[in-house]
């Protein structure tokens, strides 16, 4: 009778052992496929996300896509436009940033001078930071010159702009 009360209480026991054994597995396996359906979810919002934002990427390319001369000729265009004369001066790359899909877009910035009355400078900014280019004005310098004497021989104020630039480009500026 022992023998058999022993022998029943080790099936009981491997019982145990293997129903234990198996809700562990189940656990693990409900656990992998939480995981799974959790790097789908992921996925899947990265994907639609990309899907999202290619229009965006698509501007920025076209807008980053502008040649460095054509960019320089619409800053000068700029005091054309105001009556005045602007001199771009100081021009230097200021570093890349890599874009997705092999976009290179490198930074160049300029020193931008231009000399006249106060209101005529004030257009000259305001026009500036309307341009459509991949720009940022850093850098904002105004400064009172000592009396001129203009053309019709009157001593009026004259005003000193200096501006910093910082362009983006796609266009190689290499030496």
């Amino acid at each position: 009778m022992l023998v058999v009360a022993i022998a029943a209480w080790a099936g009981v026991g491997y019982f145990v052992h293997i129903v234990l054994g198996e809700r562990d597995a189940y656990g693990a396996r409900i656990g992998a496929i939480d995981h799974v359906a959790q790097m789908q979810a992921a996925s899947a919002r990265m994907h639609a996300l990309v899907q999202d934002s290619a229009g965006e990427r698509s501007r920025i390319e076209k807008l980053a896509n502008v040649p460095l001369l054509v960019a320089v000729d619409a800053i000068e265009a700029v005091g054309k436009a105001t009556g005045g004369k602007l001199q771009i001066s100081g021009a230097s790359p200021a570093g890349t940033v890599q874009g997705g899909k092999g976009l290179v877009l490198h930074a160049v910035t300029f020193l931008v001078q231009s000399d006249g009355s106060f209101s005529a400078l004030m257009k000259t900014l305001e026009i500036l930071e309307s341009l459509p280019l991949p720009m940022v004005i850093y850098g904002i310098d105004i400064a009172r010159s000592p009396l001129g004497t203009d053309a019709g021989g009157d001593s009026k104020p004259s005003w000193h702009l200096n501006v910093r630039i910082r362009l983006l480009t796609s266009a190689d500026i290499s030496p």
